[in-house]
């Protein structure tokens, strides 16, 4: 990174050659903690690598909880305030790799805490269900056993 100067609080998460569609071409891809770095040789005798475009990560787009960045197969889709993104990696590892890290780090947690909130939530609402179905089960009994004996009265 010639150009761009990581602050004291910064990690680098990832670095490695794109393609980006905006710019045409490869570039170098490089995220961190806090932004998204795209850097691109330019000229032709002397091959210099400038900075094309830096995206803060706070751009990234949450919608009801769900950061909006989607892996299909080895493209990543970024939904950002600005503009989306969509990077061609060179295989699939490497595109989940790089919205896992998004994800984590716009949710502030990592896949496996996100997959228990999710598995949580299903057991409280199937949960709800069953005892929602065991209600109608003894609203039913409550209902059908009285009607069962005025039945059985009237027809003896």
């Amino acid at each position: 990174m010639n150009n761009y100067q990581l602050k004291n609080d910064e990690a680098i998460l990832f670095v490695g050659q794109v393609i980006v569609k905006e710019f045409k071409s490869e570039v170098k891809f490089t995220l961190t903690s806090k932004n998204m770095i795209f850097e691109k040789k330019k000229g032709i005798f002397k091959r210099k690598t400038k900075v094309v475009d830096v995206i803060p990560l706070t751009d990234v787009k949450v919608y009801k909880e769900d950061v909006q960045v989607k892996q299909n197969k080895a493209n990543v889709l970024i939904q950002t305030i600005g503009k989306n993104i969509n990077l061609s990696c060179s295989n699939i590892s490497e595109a989940k790799n790089i919205a896992e890290e998004i994800i984590n780090i716009k949710t502030n947690s990592n896949k496996f805490d996100r997959n228990s909130k999710k598995v949580t939530k299903i057991v409280k609402n199937v949960g709800n269900v069953v005892k929602g179905v065991g209600e109608v089960v003894v609203a039913v009994a409550a209902i059908a056993g009285p009607a069962y004996k005025i039945f059985r009265k009237r027809n003896k």
